[in-house]
């Protein structure tokens, strides 16, 4: 369920290439379907589907609902410990966001490119380990951690800590 839920509401289809991923590719929008929980979340799967796709749990909180913010931060140790409950919680309101988004910009001709935040490095990290270290969702989330220390909006006046956060 997770995997398939977030890619579900609306997406890019993508066709990685020698030279950098993703490069050739098309908009898709799935046809309306509802599905259902066939089979409980198995632990490691479920850490494996957490991991590749919590960067975007993060995102979408960051930009688009504080109430998923709000959940998160209140929530860690429970979606640490792959609460199922929670974690069907949080891929809904993920769905819900990234549908309005898409809904709202269905060809990225603005608004949409915020679903974007974190690839370009993420894609970099992805491409220079050879597709072989980290799960896609891992790249893009150390790709959102880098971007706002690189971002020209914070030059001169942020540094990474040794965590990787920019600070003043």
């Amino acid at each position: 369920m997770l995997r398939r839920s977030i890619p579900a509401s609306g997406g890019k289809t993508g066709v990685n290439l020698p030279e950098g991923k993703n490069l050739v590719g098309a908009f898709y929008q799935p046809p309306s379907r509802l599905g259902r929980r066939r089979n409980p979340c198995k632990p490691c799967r479920c850490a494996k589907l957490a991991r590749r796709h919590g960067g975007k749990y993060v995102k979408y909180a960051g930009h688009l609902s504080p109430e998923l913010f709000e959940l998160l931060d209140a929530s860690i140790e429970r979606l640490m410990a792959l609460d199922e409950d929670l974690l069907v919680r949080v891929v809904r309101l993920c769905c819900r966001l990234k549908a309005d988004v898409v809904c709202a910009d269905e060809r990225e001709s603005g608004y949409r490119a915020i679903l974007n935040f974190g690839h370009t490095v993420g894609h970099a990290i992805e491409m220079v380990t050879d597709y072989q270290t980290y799960l896609h969702g891992e790249a893009v989330a150390m790709g959102m951690v880098s971007t706002p220390c690189a971002s020209p909006a914070s030059a001169g006046t942020a540094a990474p800590t040794s965590s990787g956060a920019c600070c003043d």
